[in-house]
């Protein structure tokens, strides 16, 4: 059986001769080519993607024998630095041979699930609180895995479904929902507090300042019920989570409501775990209070690709970095930073980046979205020890490195 280079999948589509028919057929690593027994020989007319630089090029034989059903795809890479030869048939009566035009590869070997595992594996026991690790490449999952325990008395695995709350990850959501209201014509841009909520102090009336704000998200939370009428957690769930089916994601509100499958928060303190799962401070909503796992993620992100919820140019405030009047946006630990709407933008290593963190008392969260790379990294940690952003960013660069 023949694998396909990972950088060549979804690249090859398959119509039949000689009518173009236009049916994809999107080849992964594993696939073994089934062609129907009749009819004309197909023909691999075309390739598209690649990265930026000239590889070593490959030569396709696609061997087609009228009297078998299952074709099989053979292969010769030819260490050289250019294939000028332009795409050409050679036939013989059961026989067609393609050759095909230079394709542009990556340099370097592609990423294994097993480099991935590697970031994550040592650092994890499986009877310790863990993590749940995604990563969408090209527009589909290419690592989903979980490690740990949920929870020190049922002990349960972690799983692709497992809740974890997101702390500041929930902005981007809180973000959506303004961004939904405005959609809708109730909310401006440029509205202020005091339209809104009129007994708001009167600084609400300008703004003088940006600062990330955790409050600031807990008053957008109080807009979007003041505005739309409904609770926040009412309004995500039937404006957001539903429609994309993301069914195990929930505002939490305690007494309220239930999350399935959650996962608690938990710290280390003197080499013993202890569950430290919710402060005052963190049963907000707005600026955290989401819980959401893996499985429901991989939903959020196919909408920030197809954008299902918004235009791609309504989601474009959302991507632009504030504007400061004086000096310059920071992260709260002073650190620069460019922020849209509850995104940060900072790039990573020149690679362009739509990016947020989760801190609160027992879990540290981050999704890392490299627009132009076509990647995605969510890293959910319901233990406070881990810092989930630069193991993201770890992943993160065994791919952007391939792009180099």
């Amino acid at each position: 059986m023949f694998h396909l280079p990972l950088q060549l999948q979804q690249m090859v589509f398959i119509t039949h001769h000689p009518i173009f028919t236009h049916r994809p057929f999107f080849l992964q690593p594993e696939d073994f080519v089934e062609l129907p027994r009749r009819g004309p020989p197909p023909m691999i007319i075309g390739l598209g993607g690649g990265g930026a630089r000239i590889a070593p090029a490959v030569t396709l034989y696609f061997f087609w024998e009228q009297c078998r059903p299952h074709v099989p795809l053979r292969h010769v890479m030819k260490n050289q630095r250019r294939i000028r030869t332009p795409v050409h048939i050679a036939s013989t009566s059961s026989i067609f041979l393609l050759l095909l035009m230079p394709i542009q590869l990556h340099a370097t070997e592609a990423v294994t699930p097993q480099q991935i595992d590697t970031v994550f594996s040592h650092l994890i026991a499986a009877n310790a609180p863990g993590a749940a690790v995604l990563v969408i490449h090209n527009g589909r999952p290419v690592f989903q895995r979980s490690y740990g325990i949920s929870d020190l008395r049922s002990r349960t695995k972690i799983t692709p479904q497992t809740n974890f709350r997101l702390a500041s990850v929930t902005k981007q959501f809180t973000a959506m929902a303004i961004m939904l209201l405005v959609h809708d014509s109730k909310l401006r841009y440029d509205d202020h507090l005091t339209d809104i909520l009129p007994d708001f102090p009167a600084y609400g009336r300008a703004i003088s300042k940006w600062a990330y704000s955790n409050s600031g998200y807990v008053l957008l939370g109080v807009v979007v019920e003041k505005v739309s009428g409904k609770t926040f957690s009412d309004f995500l769930r039937d404006r957001i989570f539903a429609p994309l089916k993301m069914t195990n994601t929930v505002a939490y509100v305690r007494g309220k409501n239930e999350v399935p499958n959650r996962a608690f928060g938990h710290s280390l303190e003197s080499d013993t775990w202890k569950e430290t799962d919710q402060s005052p401070t963190s049963a907000t909503l707005g600026d955290g209070g989401v819980y959401s796992s893996i499985e429901d993620l991989t939903k959020w992100d196919q909408e920030l690709r197809q954008h299902t919820l918004l235009s791609e140019q309504e989601m474009q405030p959302a991507l632009t970095p504030v504007k400061v009047a004086e000096g310059s946006a920071t992260e709260p630990d002073g650190a620069p930073a460019t922020y849209g709407f509850g995104w940060f933008l900072n790039p990573f290593h020149g690679h362009v980046r739509m990016w947020h963190y989760g801190e609160t008392i027992g879990f540290r969260t981050t999704i890392q979205r490299f627009v132009k790379d076509d990647l995605t990294v969510i890293v959910l940690c319901n233990r406070s020890d881990l810092d989930a952003s630069a193991l993201a960013l770890q992943v993160a660069d065994l791919f952007l490195r391939t792009s180099k």
